[in-house]
């Protein structure tokens, strides 16, 4: 398993989902939501993330109206997965985690102990490479 074909997963699911990804998936480890037709901006977006404990970068989509340091865009990558060996079943939960946070942007505070909980517990099963947990 790849970490191209993982993140084909997570694109799929957040497709599936409703989101709109730059270039519509991705060919590439990395990929791209892109929120220039909401109301958050992709910083919005990125720093909820990473208070429920998914790191991802805020990122310039093609055509962007906002301003460099907010962007319209989060980017996404999945070699820290793979490297864990996470395959497409935990991409399925990880987008379920995406679109918590992101359909609860206005209540972050109190949606985002419950997804970092658990993903917290999905991190305990893949430690990273040489670390005994």
């Amino acid at each position: 398993m790849t970490a191209r074909n993982v993140a084909r997963r997570l694109a799929e699911k957040l497709l599936e989902k409703g989101y709109r990804l730059v270039s519509g998936g991705t060919d590439t480890h990395l990929l791209v939501m892109d929120f220039r037709d909401t109301p958050y901006s992709g910083k919005d977006v990125a720093q909820a993330l990473a208070k429920a404990g998914i790191i991802a970068n805020f990122n310039m989509v093609p055509g962007d109206p906002r301003k460099p340091f907010v962007t319209s865009g989060v980017r996404l990558g999945t070699p820290a997965l793979t490297t864990r060996g996470m395959k497409e079943p935990e991409m399925d939960r990880i987008a379920a985690w995406i679109d918590t946070v992101c359909r609860n942007l206005e209540r972050i505070e109190e949606v985002a102990p419950r997804v970092r909980a658990e993903i917290a517990e999905l991190c305990r099963q893949f430690p990273p490479p040489g670390i005994l947990i």
